[in-house]
């Protein structure tokens, strides 16, 4: 009689019933958890200015990177110019984290930088009295960025304080739109004016009322 004895190999926690074939290839870097926790890189609220963000930015560097108030001569689309200043102040907005998000061996998507969004109080004027306005807009900056930050305001026409009024007689939801570029060095931009034809499914008018520019 011919005893026949198999040897069943096993490897780690993965094993085969004794049926004379090798046992299967393990490749422990294949089942390794390369995704990353969404949790930790949830956009999340920071306390205050000077929490930081994945220990890499905080509110206040937003901040620092801008001036608190910025003057440049604004020249009006229809001829004539005058001094407008816009002037960022924290008045206790929501300060937002976006933490980095490093690339992912699955998916393939490249590095995202950690960044800060903070909402700030946004004053507009011009020297002529044609705009003395309130309002908001979100200031960001990533921990990659050397560029200016953009800003966006936009006022219900109705809603304007200083003596600007709008020609357009046709138009209604008619805003005025402040937008542009700032940092510790330039501060540039222009204002817009927008509406609807009031009649069903009327076109959208845009007309450009002024831009400013200063800074090198």
């Amino acid at each position: 009689m011919t005893i026949r004895l198999t040897i069943c190999l096993v490897s780690l926690v993965l094993f085969n019933a004794c049926n004379d074939t090798e046992p299967p290839y393990w490749d422990a870097d294949a089942s390794a958890d390369t995704s990353t926790d969404a949790s930790s890189t949830a956009p999340h609220e920071l306390v205050g200015l000077d929490e930081s963000c994945d220990s890499r930015l905080t509110g206040q560097d937003v901040l620092d990177a801008v001036r608190a108030s910025n003057t440049a001569m604004f020249d009006y689309q229809l001829g004539g110019s005058t001094e407008i200043t816009i002037t960022f102040a924290y008045e206790g907005g929501v300060i937002l984290c976006q933490p980095h998000i490093p690339i992912t061996t699955d998916a393939g998507a490249p590095d995202a930088p950690a960044s800060v969004s903070v909402t700030v109080a946004v004053m507009v004027s011009t020297a002529d009295g044609a705009f003395d306005e309130l309002g908001q807009t979100t200031l960001v900056q990533n921990e990659w960025a050397s560029d200016p930050l953009g800003f966006a305001v936009t006022l219900p026409l109705e809603t304007i304080a200083g003596t600007y009024t709008s020609s357009a007689t046709d138009l209604v939801e008619q805003a005025i739109h402040f937008s542009g570029t700032a940092d510790l060095e330039r501060f540039d931009g222009m204002a817009v004016e927008t509406g609807r034809v009031d009649e069903p499914g009327g076109a959208t008018s845009r007309t450009e009322i002024g831009s400013w520019s200063s800074g090198s």
